[in-house]
């Protein structure tokens, strides 16, 4: 396989397991990172085993950390992998979107490929209100303007694999570091649009 997904997971619930098989399905290597999750989370990450590579932190680290474990283990172990995509485990991003930023990122090693929400209705009232907020700041911190700042759903050629590892962050911050070191070294970002699913109006189910 020559594709692979990264999925930081921090106290999963079952949606993970779904998503995974979809992705399975579409001959897509997997590479779960268990951010420090409860002792009673094992026993699910011990079956998603069966179809996933599963890393453990000890201990909580942080999003951006858990991005970066498995970055690594794809420099290291996965030489035939070409394309890299990172999606968030709560069930918000969906398979068929990841495929689609797969195949935007292999079309166009150079870049960093984004999906891209619309930011309507739909959308919790706090995420389209942090979204504004960052993608203002952004815009006038690096004259890049991206439509939707904080997505998780992501894609990038192998040939960016070192430059991603070697932006600073270890939480949250490391998603907006990313954006801000693309934008300042002109390395393409490109949005897609996709569907996003919230289970509810506050966003509740998320885990980072």
């Amino acid at each position: 396989m020559d594709r692979a997904v990264i999925i930081p997971a921090l106290n999963p619930e079952a949606c993970l397991e779904e998503i995974t098989d979809r992705l399975w399905e579409q001959h897509i290597q997997i590479v779960v990172v268990d951010d420090g999750s409860r002792e009673d989370c094992l026993p699910f990450f011990c079956r998603l085993g069966a179809k996933c590579t599963v890393l453990h932190h000890k201990e909580k680290r942080g999003k951006g950390a858990a991005i970066k474990t498995g970055l690594a283990y794809i420099r290291e172990e996965l030489w035939e992998c070409s394309v890299v995509g990172i999606m968030d485990a709560d069930g918000q991003h969906l398979p068929e979107d990841m495929e689609k930023l797969l195949r935007k990122a292999a079309g166009n090693p150079e870049a960093l490929i984004l999906g891209s929400r619309t930011m309507d209705g739909s959308v919790p009232w706090k995420s389209r209100a942090g979204n504004l907020i960052t993608r203002k700041v952004f815009r006038l911190a690096s004259g890049a303007d991206i439509s939707d700042t904080q997505t998780g759903l992501r894609a990038f050629s192998r040939e960016l694999l070192d430059f991603m590892l070697g932006i600073p962050g270890e939480r949250y911050e490391y998603e907006m570091s990313v954006l801000v070191a693309c934008a300042r070294e002109k390395v393409p970002m490109i949005e897609v649009p996709i569907r996003t699913i919230y289970h509810d109006k506050n966003n509740s189910c998320s885990r980072f």
